[in-house]
């Protein structure tokens, strides 16, 4: 192979790759105020802005199912659980832990994350769609 065919084929490679690397990414590529959060993202939305955009709306949206399953199925095991428990066991339980606030407080720190992701994607749902409206 000759240098203008090396260099040709160099120049097609880089060129499929930078196309390849600005099309819209598959997940959530926001970040905290819904803007494209790193520079491919950034890129995408340039060269792709309508694309970039429904791919963006239908991860999102994808995600907030994820999320509210996700908290359904915590609500349902924490109900069978304590379904399952009678009450003299649930006080020998609280009894028997002594670092029962620190459990609590690792368990309300998780829901805050998670409402706050839940907050985060509804918001960014809200922009798309606005983004989108004609």
């Amino acid at each position: 192979m000759n240098k203008a065919a090396s260099w040709t084929m160099g120049l097609i490679a880089t060129a499929a790759a930078g196309y390849w690397l600005s099309l819209p990414p598959d997940g959530v590529a926001l970040d905290e105020s819904c803007q494209p959060s790193d520079p491919q993202a950034v890129v995408s939305e340039i060269l792709h802005h309508q694309d970039f955009w429904l791919a963006q709306k239908s991860a999102v949206d994808e995600a907030l199912r994820a999320e509210i399953s996700l908290l359904a199925g915590k609500e349902k095991r924490r109900d069978q659980m304590n379904d399952g428990r009678n009450t003299i066991e649930q006080r020998m339980t609280r009894l028997s832990n002594r670092d029962v606030s620190g459990d609590e407080q690792a368990v309300a720190q998780a829901q805050r994350e998670q409402i706050a992701r839940l907050a985060r994607l509804t918001r960014c749902q809200v922009a798309i769609n606005q983004k989108l409206a004609p």
